[in-house]
């Protein structure tokens, strides 16, 4: 400042200085602090920092002592050089040697005040030319972790990858500056993640922050694939406490059965891990199904989950035990989004249910009932209720759907389908299941499955093989017919045994669904072969069921045979499949001819076997009440089984606490024995099995639970049972066919048992088809119009010959029922022979022949001693009779006559044998005839008259003679008439009489003629017919003429194909068609192969065809209505190419082998051409036609194909079958071309379906782009 100075005088006074006193001080607010370089300064340079400083008069000065100014560093790495004074200030030299976060400070502070002078620079950092990466090898596509070394590193620092050098290569990818998933360990370290798309060796630069120039790594980055369909995971080892799962601390990890995952690992201490099965130090237990390089440290763990991985494994440190993650195995990982979808689960699989929405947490998620408010959250079999991630295992108290919910956000759910398998999942229209297209599927009744069908092509199930679909299976189905989306089939116990899934767009896109009954499951244990646990099974003919070999613990085959042996030995083949197999299954659906027992054996080891018994039917028993019997697919408490068949009562194999009984008595008593037919009566466990004897009258038996006369019911027996199983509005499955035609034995009781599942469809039975209710017939039914249950059929002699099965609301479903005679066995024994006991001598003697059939009907037999060529009766006579003798219905018995010739009084003995027959075996009957010594002399009784011709059956031109003998009242033969007293007519006008063809006899008198050839209008018979003249009594003596056949026939319709219609018609005289005149009747069978021998050869394989006539398919051909023709014809259907030898049986004649061969050409697969037009491209919406040119067996071009033999596919969704229309030499397709989408390739192809053998085309269609686009979301944000 300035001060004014006095000076005070002694003695004098004070004297004010005129001049000021000055004093100049330090100024700190002038003070200048200035560093050079002033921005950025490389580690290891040297940093110089100036204060200036000024007095308060502004000029420089030096006018600070020593103690007035301290100097700061902040950074531990900076170092001061000196500190030196100027005349205007200080001078500070700094070694910069590395500040961490990039900024060097320094300042110097006046200590005074307290005034401080700073400034800073930012430090340059520095990289190591080598980097690591984590994981050790990288991957295309996947992150990986390139770790740097140096000082002053940071997130401002750039890391690009390029191809060739750092300054003119291309560039792949860059991080930074300032990314935020930059990671800095310390001015020393740093990591950059990245992902580069493709393979290959990559330059790394590295460019610090405030620099311009990039460092080159001296080690390049390798990407390689990931194996193509592995999921990439990246574990890594950081510490001996965390194992992180892509870049997250883990403990646990989700892995789907069937995926493939890529495990890329890594470990800082170079920790082996291992796939292990259960926890263990290093390498034990380690799990190796599926495994690839299982104890990598740093490199790739390859696992493809098995189908048959257990729920739980582990990822386990090999140095450290207590470090692992658990591998949750699941069979799908469902993820809730915000839209709904539709999932299928299997039961008894795990499956992963989680949020898909990222950055929603706290959802609460839960499995459901409903999505509702009237929906319960189902917890069977449920882990994690309530949080973000469920695992759920559906087992069999699942319901068979359920929704996947979030209860925090309940707008969020997905439906899910619970069934036993799934069937398909592929997403085309070529119905590809399990690899294969249209294949046979196996399913198993009483179990649920799912079949997805694809969009645009809608899958149905139909009971029908048909080309088109109009009856869907309803009921136990859900979504049948959907495009897009899941059908559920709950396979119940009585659909029938085959179904259809079929493209409703294109019926000719089809497969086959074989139902089996049950699947048994094969183990091995203790020395024993069990099936489901147990020994002896149960099967039924006719049903078809699955021997599952994945429970056996040793791989060795297994045999269905009839007889136990070793290896192959007794191998039983019929219906079986895969026979001796060791692995996967067994199919045999069960013969109706299957012997009542058969085994399931090993074939190395002997002792590993069970029994199977083969029934007719078979009763499951599931248990008991305290009144009633739990029987499945029964309703009610009646049972009905048939005679001569066998039956099961298959018990439960634990949880009977009383045994169950097959009684005679109502009130239980009266149990059955073996004598009856009954094995295991009374057991609490396995089958009570029931051998229905054949020959019983017993008509009712009882089922009962012993101590409880109310548990049980009643069994009928009966000779004819048919099962009624299934309906849907358009059939009844009846036996196993849709709407069979039956026939049912007249005097037999026949029981129709309708299945649960026809609530719909009630049957009657009636005397017509149709609704009307009048034409129901209730004659000796009981149960007419059930739903389920029986109906029950007595048949009588006045039951009509024709009845009719109908659904009472559907005139569709319906059949006939017809009632056959018995069949009529000859019973020997039965035979009872009388005659006159008196004869005069010349005259006849007159017999009644009584013979019956098993069902106690008279009978006709054949008679050797007569002209027919069988020996059913023989007769044998003593004494001196002569000529033939003759036989005819009388009524009840069969008048029989023996001429004979004069003799002494005496006795002779007429004795007639019965041959042995099914019935019993043969019987002698022997009479006695005492002759006269006079003929009676009358009267005559007309009536009594008799004529018989000699012989009754003879070539045209033969000449023949008819005796007349006339008779008294008893029969007695009687001189008491003259020829004027009759008049006679001829029976066939060509007939020729003798010259003298009218002779008197002492008896009667005697008429001969010659049968001339039959004219073609007149019956092939010959004879006279003698009338009584006063009583106009008529008798008739017959002569049957044989004809004779061309040896060449003619073939219609030719040239024949496999499947069509062949008539062939022959040319003769006398052709007999219909069973007349003694019960001849001409018969036609068709021999295997020319020139065959029509005795010995192969009767071919034929159908009727559509004009078939009675017993032997004769049809009159030419014009005449007589059934004795000149020209008869046969209709057959041959199911196979090949030639043929036709043989022709004339009755009473012989067999004439026809000259002629007929040939039925075939189908050759082989020769087929198919091509279509255009060949190469086509445009969207063209026609493309192709053409399919058939050849037969013959090289020749043919139209030779049935409407079912071809089914035409078209591969894609967007092309359109217009027509498919047959030509005389094969087929032409016109297909409408839309978008096929994909790689632009339209195929079709036509299938012959006998040997599937397939014809294929293809042609790239065209592409079109639309004018606009649109994009998502509509409104586009940066970035």
């Amino acid at each position: 400042g300035q001060y004014t100075i006095c000076y005070t005088l002694a003695l004098v006074g004070t004297t004010r200085m005129s001049n000021t006193l000055t004093v100049v001080g330090f100024d700190p607010s002038r003070s200048q602090y200035t560093c050079s370089p002033s921005t950025a300064v490389a580690i290891g340079s040297t940093w110089t920092c100036t204060l200036l400083t000024f007095d308060t008069a502004g000029n420089p000065c030096s006018c600070l002592a020593s103690g007035d100014m301290s100097v700061r560093l902040y950074q531990d790495a900076t170092t001061i050089l000196g500190l030196t004074a100027t005349s205007t200030g200080y001078i500070l030299q700094i070694l910069i040697q590395g500040v961490g976060a990039g900024i060097a400070t320094s300042s110097i502070t006046y200590n005074p005040t307290n005034v401080t002078y700073q400034a800073s620079v930012y430090v340059l950092g520095q990289v190591s030319t080598t980097m690591s990466t984590v994981p050790l090898t990288a991957y295309a596509g996947q992150v990986v972790y390139l770790w740097f070394m140096g000082s002053g590193l940071q997130s401002g620092d750039q890391v690009k990858i390029v191809s060739g050098d750092c300054n003119t290569g291309t560039l792949v990818q860059t991080v930074g500056p300032n990314p935020s998933n930059v990671s800095v360990g310390g001015s020393a370290s740093i990591y950059f993640p990245m992902t580069v798309s493709s393979p290959g060796n990559y330059t790394v630069c590295y460019q610090v922050f405030r620099t311009t120039t990039w460092t080159t790594m001296t080690n390049s980055l390798t990407v390689q694939t990931v194996p193509t369909g592995y999921i990439y995971n990246l574990i890594q080892k950081w510490n001996s406490t965390t194992i992180y799962l892509n870049g997250n601390a883990a403990s646990q990890m989700i892995l789907v059965r069937g995926l493939k995952y890529f495990l890329s690992v890594y470990s800082s201490s170079y920790d082996p891990f291992y796939v292990k099965s259960a926890l263990g130090a290093n390498d034990q237990v380690s799990y190796s199904n599926g495994v690839v390089n299982n104890g990598a440290a740093n490199g790739a763990i390859q696992f493809q989950v098995p189908s048959d991985a257990p729920n739980l494994l582990y990822l386990q440190s090999g140095l450290n035990p207590a470090l692992y993650v658990q591998l949750l195995i699941v069979s799908a990982d469902i993820q809730l989004s915000y839209t709904h979808g539709v999932f299928v689960l299997v039961r008894g699989l795990r499956y992963s249910l989680a949020m898909g929405i990222s950055g929603m947490t706290g959802s609460s998620l839960a499995i459901r009932t409903s999505v509702g408010s009237d929906g319960t959250t189902f917890t069977q079999g449920v882990q994690g209720t309530g949080s973000d991630q469920l695992l759920f295992t559906p087992d069999s108290l699942s319901p068979s759907v359920l929704y996947f919910q979030s209860l925090a956000h309940p707008e969020l759910w997905h439906t899910l389908y619970v069934t036993d398998s799934v069937l398909r999942s592929e997403t085309d229209c070529l119905y590809t299941i399990g690899g294969q297209v249209n294949p046979l599927v196996y399913v198993v009744r009483g179990q649920s499955y799912a079949l997805y069908s694809p969009a645009g092509c809608p899958m149905g199930i139909t009971a029908y093989n048909s080309t088109s679909i109009s009856y869907l299976l309803s009921g136990t189905i859900t979504n049948n017919g959907i495009s897009g989306g899941w059908i559920i089939m709950n396979i119940s116990g009585w659909w029938p045994n085959v179904l259809y899934y079929q493209n409703t767009n294109s019926p000719y896109q089809k497969g086959v669904i074989q139902i089996y009954e049950r699947v048994f499951n094969v183990t091995t244990a203790g020395g024993s072969c069990l099936l489901d646990g147990y020994g002896t099974q149960t099967l039924v003919r006719g049903q078809a069921y699955i021997f599952s070999l994945g429970g056996s613990n040793l791989v060795i085959p297994f045999y269905i045979k009839s007889q136990l042996a070793a290896g192959s030995a007794g191998s039983y083949s019929m219906g079986v499949t895969n026979n001796g197999a060791s692995s996967g299954n067994i199919y045999f659906t069960v013969p109706f001819s299957a012997p009542s027992g058969l085994y399931f054996q090993c074939g190395t080891v002997q002792t590993l076997y069970d029994v199977l018994n083969i029934v007719d039917g078979q009763f499951v028993i599931t248990g008991y009440s305290s009144s009633s019997l739990s029987i499945d697919n029964v309703c009610g408490t009646t049972l009905a089984v048939q005679r001569g068949k066998t039956y099961a009562w298959s018990l439960p194999q634990s949880g009977l606490t009383s045994a169950v009984w097959l009684c005679s008595g109502s009130d239980g008593s009266g149990h059955l024995g073996l004598s009856d037919g009954v094995t295991n009566n009374g057991a609490t466990s396995g089958p009570i099995l029931y051998s229905v004897p054949s020959s019983t009258t017993t008509s009712m038996i009882y089922y009962r639970v012993q101590g409880n006369s109310q548990a049980g019911g009643s069994i009928m027996i009966v000779d004819q049972l048919f099962d009624v199983t299934w309906g849907d509005g358009q059939n009844y499955v009846i036996n196993g066919q849709f709407d069979p035609a039956m026939t049912i034995l007249r005097g037999t009781t026949a029981a129709f048992r309708l299945y649960p599942g026809l609530s719909s469809y009630p049957m009657y039975l009636q005397t017509a088809a149709g609704l009307d209710q009048n034409l129901r017939y209730f004659a000796n039914v009981t149960g007419n119009g059930v739903s389920c249950g029986y109906i029950l059929l007595q048949t009588t002699a006045t039951t009509p010959s024709s009845l009719y099965y109908q659904a009472s609301t559907f005139v569709g479903m319906s059949g006939v029922i017809s009632l056959q005679e018995p069949v009529r066995i000859f019973q020997p024994a039965a035979t009872t022979l009388s005659c006159d006991a008196l004869v005069n001598p010349g005259g006849t003697v007159n017999c009644q022949l009584r013979t019956w059939d098993t069902t106690g009907t008279f009978y006709i037999p054949s008679c050797c001693s007569c002209a027919a060529p069988t020996n059913e009766i023989c007769f044998t006579l003593s004494g001196q009779f002569t000529g033939q003798l003759t036989m005819q219905q009388m009524g009840s018995y069969l008048a029989v006559t023996f001429p004979f010739t004069f003799m002494a009084a005496g006795v002779a003995k007429i004795t007639v044998t019965s041959a042995a027959s099914a019935a019993g075996p043969s019987q002698n009957v022997t009479v006695s005839v005492q002759v006269n010594s006079t003929i009676s002399a009358g009267p005559i009784d007309p009536s009594m008259t008799t004529i018989a011709c000699v012989p009754n059956v003879t070539n045209p031109n033969t000449h023949f003679i008819c005796t007349v003998t006339t008779r008294t009242s008893t029969g007695v033969p009687c001189a008491c008439s003259s020829i004027s007293d009759f008049t006679y007519n001829i029976i066939q006008s060509n007939t020729v009489p003798d010259a003298s063809w009218l002779t008197a006899t002492q008896t009667g008198m005697t008429l001969s003629a010659t049968a001339a050839q039959p004219s073609s209008t007149q019956s092939w018979v010959a004879g006279f017919n003698v009338i009584h003249k006063t009583s106009q009594a008529s008798k008739t003596g017959l002569v049957i003429l044989t004809g004779s056949v061309s040896a060449t026939a003619t073939i219609l319709t030719a040239p024949i194909y496999v499947g069509d219609i062949a008539t062939i018609v022959f040319s003769g005289q006398g052709l007999r068609f219909q069973n007349v005149y003694g019960g001849y009747e001409d018969t036609v069978r068709i021999v295997v192969g020319a020139n065959a021998d029509c005795t010995s050869g192969t009767t071919a394989a034929v159908t009727l065809g559509t004009n078939p006539g009675p017993s032997q398919n004769m049809v009159p051909y030419c014009s005449q209505t007589a059934p004795v023709q000149q020209c008869a014809a046969v209709q057959y259907t041959f199911p196979s190419a090949g030639q043929y030898t036709i043989c022709y049986t004339l009755a009473l004649v012989g067999t004439t082998r026809m000259s002629n061969t007929l040939t039925v050409v075939g189908f050759d697969p082989s020769r087929s051409q198919y091509t279509c037009s255009p060949s190469a491209t086509i445009g969207l919406g063209g026609t493309w036609t192709c053409t399919l040119l058939t050849f037969d067996t013959a090289g020749n071009p043919c139209s030779c194909l049935a409407s079912g033999d071809m089914s035409v596919r078209l591969y894609q969704d967007a092309t359109t079958l217009l027509s498919l229309t047959p030509t005389s030499t094969g087929y032409v397709l016109k297909i409408r071309v839309g978008d096929v989408g994909g790689a632009g390739i339209a195929t079709s192809s036509i299938t012959y379906n006998p040997t599937n053998v397939t014809y294929q085309a293809s042609v790239y269609v065209l592409g079109l782009v639309d004018t606009t686009f649109s994009f998502v979301p509509v409104t586009p944000y940066s970035q």
